[in-house]
Protein backbone atom coordinates (compact mmCIF):
# COMPACT_ATOMS: atom_id res chain seq x y z
CA UNK A 1 0.00 0.00 0.00
CA UNK A 2 1.80 3.45 -1.10
CA UNK A 3 1.81 5.88 1.92
CA UNK A 4 0.04 9.57 1.16
CA UNK A 5 3.56 10.49 1.62
CA UNK A 6 5.04 8.95 -1.37
CA UNK A 7 1.74 10.56 -3.34
CA UNK A 8 1.79 14.26 -1.90
CA UNK A 9 4.43 16.86 -1.41
CA UNK A 10 3.92 19.98 0.82
CA UNK A 11 6.41 22.66 1.09
CA UNK A 12 8.34 23.02 4.25
CA UNK A 13 7.63 26.54 4.79
CA UNK A 14 3.63 25.34 4.03
CA UNK A 15 3.50 22.88 7.00
CA UNK A 16 2.60 25.27 9.86
CA UNK A 17 -0.06 26.25 7.47
CA UNK A 18 -1.59 22.75 7.35
CA UNK A 19 -1.02 22.03 10.96
CA UNK A 20 -2.93 25.48 11.71
CA UNK A 21 -6.15 25.17 9.93
CA UNK A 22 -7.75 21.77 11.70
CA UNK A 23 -10.03 24.30 13.29
CA UNK A 24 -11.37 26.05 10.63
CA UNK A 25 -12.26 23.04 8.24
CA UNK A 26 -15.90 23.21 9.50
CA UNK A 27 -16.16 26.70 7.66
CA UNK A 28 -15.95 26.25 3.51
CA UNK A 29 -18.98 23.51 4.42
CA UNK A 30 -21.06 25.85 6.33
CA UNK A 31 -20.13 29.37 3.85
CA UNK A 32 -21.18 27.14 0.85
CA UNK A 33 -24.63 25.91 2.65
CA UNK A 34 -25.52 29.61 3.47
CA UNK A 35 -24.30 31.51 0.47
CA UNK A 36 -23.23 29.31 -2.74
CA UNK A 37 -27.18 29.26 -3.98
CA UNK A 38 -27.75 33.10 -3.68
CA UNK A 39 -24.72 34.35 -4.14
CA UNK A 40 -23.68 31.76 -7.30
CA UNK A 41 -26.53 29.94 -8.63
CA UNK A 42 -28.96 32.57 -8.63
CA UNK A 43 -26.30 35.04 -9.79
CA UNK A 44 -26.45 37.32 -6.47
CA UNK A 45 -22.59 38.72 -6.82
CA UNK A 46 -22.81 38.43 -10.25
CA UNK A 47 -25.70 41.37 -10.59
CA UNK A 48 -23.50 43.09 -7.48
CA UNK A 49 -25.73 42.28 -4.42
CA UNK A 50 -24.47 41.12 -0.96
CA UNK A 51 -26.26 39.40 1.55
CA UNK A 52 -28.30 40.32 4.93
CA UNK A 53 -26.40 39.53 7.60
CA UNK A 54 -29.20 36.90 9.21
CA UNK A 55 -28.83 35.00 6.10
CA UNK A 56 -25.84 33.31 7.54
CA UNK A 57 -26.96 31.97 11.10
CA UNK A 58 -25.07 28.81 11.00
CA UNK A 59 -22.09 30.14 10.60
CA UNK A 60 -22.27 33.08 12.80
CA UNK A 61 -22.96 30.30 15.55
CA UNK A 62 -20.31 28.25 14.63
CA UNK A 63 -18.12 31.36 14.14
CA UNK A 64 -19.21 32.65 17.70
CA UNK A 65 -17.65 29.40 19.36
CA UNK A 66 -14.37 29.95 17.76
CA UNK A 67 -13.96 33.29 18.59
CA UNK A 68 -14.80 32.63 22.10
CA UNK A 69 -12.42 30.04 22.46
CA UNK A 70 -10.17 32.16 21.10
CA UNK A 71 -10.76 34.99 23.34
CA UNK A 72 -10.61 32.31 26.02
CA UNK A 73 -7.41 31.59 25.18
CA UNK A 74 -5.48 34.30 24.01
CA UNK A 75 -6.98 37.41 25.22
CA UNK A 76 -5.75 37.91 28.77
CA UNK A 77 -2.72 35.88 28.22
CA UNK A 78 -1.18 37.51 25.09
CA UNK A 79 -3.58 40.30 23.32
CA UNK A 80 -4.00 42.66 26.57
CA UNK A 81 -0.71 42.64 27.79
CA UNK A 82 0.48 43.38 24.29
CA UNK A 83 -1.54 46.71 24.39
CA UNK A 84 0.89 48.57 27.04
CA UNK A 85 -2.48 48.78 29.24
CA UNK A 86 -2.59 46.53 31.76
CA UNK A 87 -1.92 49.13 34.59
CA UNK A 88 -4.22 51.54 33.78
CA UNK A 89 -6.64 48.76 33.67
CA UNK A 90 -5.77 47.27 36.99
CA UNK A 91 -6.14 50.95 38.49
CA UNK A 92 -9.21 51.47 37.07
CA UNK A 93 -8.39 54.75 34.78
CA UNK A 94 -10.24 53.36 32.23
CA UNK A 95 -13.32 52.99 30.49
CA UNK A 96 -13.74 50.62 27.60
CA UNK A 97 -15.94 49.64 25.14
CA UNK A 98 -16.10 46.38 22.49
CA UNK A 99 -17.62 47.10 19.45
CA UNK A 100 -19.34 43.89 17.83
CA UNK A 101 -19.33 42.08 21.20
CA UNK A 102 -21.68 39.44 20.15
CA UNK A 103 -22.21 37.50 23.40
CA UNK A 104 -19.99 39.15 25.05
CA UNK A 105 -17.27 37.12 25.94
CA UNK A 106 -14.46 39.71 25.05
CA UNK A 107 -15.91 42.38 27.53
CA UNK A 108 -17.11 39.63 30.32
CA UNK A 109 -13.24 38.60 30.38
CA UNK A 110 -11.94 42.11 30.75
CA UNK A 111 -14.26 42.96 33.07
CA UNK A 112 -13.23 39.66 35.06
CA UNK A 113 -10.01 40.35 35.04
CA UNK A 114 -10.02 43.90 35.78
CA UNK A 115 -12.89 44.33 38.47
CA UNK A 116 -11.86 48.42 39.04
CA UNK A 117 -12.55 48.74 35.21
CA UNK A 118 -15.70 49.79 33.40
CA UNK A 119 -16.57 47.77 30.31
CA UNK A 120 -19.33 48.33 27.85
CA UNK A 121 -20.00 45.50 24.88
CA UNK A 122 -22.00 46.99 22.02
CA UNK A 123 -23.98 45.38 19.35
CA UNK A 124 -26.96 45.32 17.35
CA UNK A 125 -27.91 41.65 18.08
CA UNK A 126 -30.64 41.42 20.38
CA UNK A 127 -30.71 37.90 21.68
CA UNK A 128 -26.37 37.83 21.65
CA UNK A 129 -26.53 40.93 24.21
CA UNK A 130 -29.71 39.11 26.40
CA UNK A 131 -26.84 36.29 26.52
CA UNK A 132 -23.92 38.15 27.70
CA UNK A 133 -26.19 40.23 29.88
CA UNK A 134 -27.12 37.05 31.76
CA UNK A 135 -23.74 36.00 31.46
CA UNK A 136 -22.95 39.25 33.36
CA UNK A 137 -25.46 38.50 35.84
CA UNK A 138 -24.27 35.29 36.68
CA UNK A 139 -20.79 35.80 37.26
CA UNK A 140 -21.76 38.50 39.90
CA UNK A 141 -19.95 41.38 37.55
CA UNK A 142 -21.10 44.60 37.95
CA UNK A 143 -18.51 46.80 36.50
CA UNK A 144 -19.96 45.49 32.65
CA UNK A 145 -22.82 46.41 31.04
CA UNK A 146 -24.10 45.91 27.36
CA UNK A 147 -26.29 48.10 24.67
CA UNK A 148 -27.67 48.03 21.38
CA UNK A 149 -25.86 49.95 19.22
CA UNK A 150 -26.20 50.81 15.60
CA UNK A 151 -22.87 52.80 15.01
CA UNK A 152 -24.94 53.70 11.28
CA UNK A 153 -27.69 55.59 13.74
CA UNK A 154 -26.14 59.13 14.79
CA UNK A 155 -28.18 59.24 18.19
CA UNK A 156 -26.92 56.19 19.15
CA UNK A 157 -22.98 57.14 18.52
CA UNK A 158 -24.11 60.76 20.14
CA UNK A 159 -25.07 59.05 23.08
CA UNK A 160 -21.36 58.05 23.72
CA UNK A 161 -19.60 61.02 22.37
CA UNK A 162 -15.77 61.36 23.91
CA UNK A 163 -17.43 58.35 26.53
CA UNK A 164 -14.54 55.94 26.01
CA UNK A 165 -10.65 55.40 27.13
CA UNK A 166 -9.88 51.77 24.96
CA UNK A 167 -12.23 50.85 22.11
CA UNK A 168 -11.91 47.31 20.97
CA UNK A 169 -13.32 45.96 17.53
CA UNK A 170 -12.32 42.07 17.04
CA UNK A 171 -12.44 41.16 13.13
CA UNK A 172 -15.80 42.87 12.92
CA UNK A 173 -14.84 46.61 10.87
CA UNK A 174 -14.24 44.84 7.43
CA UNK A 175 -17.75 43.26 7.48
CA UNK A 176 -19.58 46.98 7.92
CA UNK A 177 -21.13 48.23 5.26
CA UNK A 178 -19.82 51.52 5.85
CA UNK A 179 -16.63 50.86 7.30
CA UNK A 180 -15.21 54.32 6.86
CA UNK A 181 -18.52 55.63 8.83
CA UNK A 182 -17.63 52.78 12.21
CA UNK A 183 -14.31 54.49 11.88
CA UNK A 184 -15.42 57.69 12.62
CA UNK A 185 -17.68 56.59 14.90
CA UNK A 186 -15.18 55.08 16.86
CA UNK A 187 -13.17 58.27 16.81
CA UNK A 188 -15.82 60.06 18.00
CA UNK A 189 -16.45 58.20 20.87
CA UNK A 190 -13.13 58.16 22.28
CA UNK A 191 -11.76 60.69 24.94
CA UNK A 192 -8.73 62.59 23.65
CA UNK A 193 -5.75 60.50 23.81
CA UNK A 194 -7.52 57.36 23.60
CA UNK A 195 -6.79 54.35 22.04
CA UNK A 196 -8.93 52.18 19.40
CA UNK A 197 -7.54 48.83 19.23
CA UNK A 198 -8.67 47.53 15.48
CA UNK A 199 -8.07 43.67 15.39
CA UNK A 200 -7.93 42.14 12.08
CA UNK A 201 -6.67 40.27 9.52
CA UNK A 202 -3.00 40.20 8.14
CA UNK A 203 -3.07 41.26 4.74
CA UNK A 204 -1.00 43.34 2.04
CA UNK A 205 -4.08 45.08 0.08
CA UNK A 206 -2.55 43.42 -3.70
CA UNK A 207 -3.86 40.29 -4.13
CA UNK A 208 -0.63 39.35 -6.57
CA UNK A 209 1.36 39.66 -2.63
CA UNK A 210 -0.90 37.73 -1.08
CA UNK A 211 -0.60 34.96 -2.91
CA UNK A 212 2.95 35.34 -2.86
CA UNK A 213 3.55 35.52 0.55
CA UNK A 214 0.58 34.61 2.39
CA UNK A 215 -0.14 30.41 2.72
CA UNK A 216 -3.86 30.96 4.26
CA UNK A 217 -4.94 33.59 1.23
CA UNK A 218 -6.92 30.75 -0.89
CA UNK A 219 -8.93 30.00 2.57
CA UNK A 220 -9.00 33.12 3.32
CA UNK A 221 -10.20 34.90 -0.29
CA UNK A 222 -12.69 31.93 -0.30
CA UNK A 223 -13.97 32.99 3.34
CA UNK A 224 -13.92 36.65 2.27
CA UNK A 225 -16.30 35.90 -0.92
CA UNK A 226 -19.01 34.18 0.35
CA UNK A 227 -19.24 35.88 3.52
CA UNK A 228 -17.68 39.22 4.89
CA UNK A 229 -17.69 41.08 0.76
CA UNK A 230 -21.44 39.95 0.45
CA UNK A 231 -21.98 41.16 4.42
CA UNK A 232 -20.30 44.27 3.69
CA UNK A 233 -22.19 45.01 0.06
CA UNK A 234 -25.60 44.26 2.14
CA UNK A 235 -28.62 42.75 0.49
CA UNK A 236 -29.42 45.91 -1.64
CA UNK A 237 -25.77 45.78 -2.92
CA UNK A 238 -24.74 49.59 -1.61
CA UNK A 239 -22.24 48.39 0.73
CA UNK A 240 -18.98 49.39 0.45
CA UNK A 241 -18.10 45.46 0.51
CA UNK A 242 -14.61 45.67 1.91
CA UNK A 243 -14.06 42.12 2.76
CA UNK A 244 -12.00 40.75 5.02
CA UNK A 245 -8.96 40.83 2.71
CA UNK A 246 -8.42 44.69 2.69
CA UNK A 247 -4.92 44.80 3.86
CA UNK A 248 -3.01 47.07 5.46
CA UNK A 249 -2.43 49.63 3.27
CA UNK A 250 -6.50 50.28 2.55
CA UNK A 251 -6.88 50.08 6.76
CA UNK A 252 -4.17 52.39 7.30
CA UNK A 253 -4.95 54.73 4.56
CA UNK A 254 -9.08 54.75 6.27
CA UNK A 255 -7.87 54.66 9.55
CA UNK A 256 -5.61 58.29 8.77
CA UNK A 257 -8.43 59.28 6.88
CA UNK A 258 -11.04 60.06 10.20
CA UNK A 259 -7.73 61.26 12.54
CA UNK A 260 -6.37 58.43 14.20
CA UNK A 261 -2.43 58.04 14.58
CA UNK A 262 -1.60 54.03 13.72
CA UNK A 263 0.53 51.72 14.94
CA UNK A 264 0.54 48.22 13.29
CA UNK A 265 2.01 45.09 15.39
CA UNK A 266 1.70 41.66 15.08
CA UNK A 267 -0.71 39.52 18.09
CA UNK A 268 1.57 36.99 20.22
CA UNK A 269 0.13 33.98 19.72
CA UNK A 270 -2.29 34.59 16.29
CA UNK A 271 -1.26 33.94 12.95
CA UNK A 272 -4.35 35.35 11.28
CA UNK A 273 -4.70 38.85 12.66
CA UNK A 274 -2.54 42.38 13.34
CA UNK A 275 -3.03 44.84 15.71
CA UNK A 276 -3.51 48.44 14.37
CA UNK A 277 -3.44 49.95 17.82
CA UNK A 278 -4.78 53.93 16.93
CA UNK A 279 -5.26 56.77 19.02
CA UNK A 280 -7.00 60.26 19.07
CA UNK A 281 -5.20 63.28 19.22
Amino acid sequence: EMCIRDRVSLRPDRRDTLLGMGKYCEELPLLASCAYGPLVEQGGMARGVGMAYDAYEPFISFMGKLACQKHRDTLLKDFVPSTGLVSKLESGELVVADFGCGEGVAPLLIAEAFPKTRVVGLDINDDALSTATTMAKQKNLSNVTFENCDLSDAASVAKHAESFDWITAFDSIHDQTEPTVALRCAHSMLKKNGHFSMIDIKADSDIFVNKQNNGFSPFLYSVSFMHCLPIGMGADGRGAGLGMMWGEQRAMEMLKSVGFEVEVSPIPGDAFNVHYLCRKT
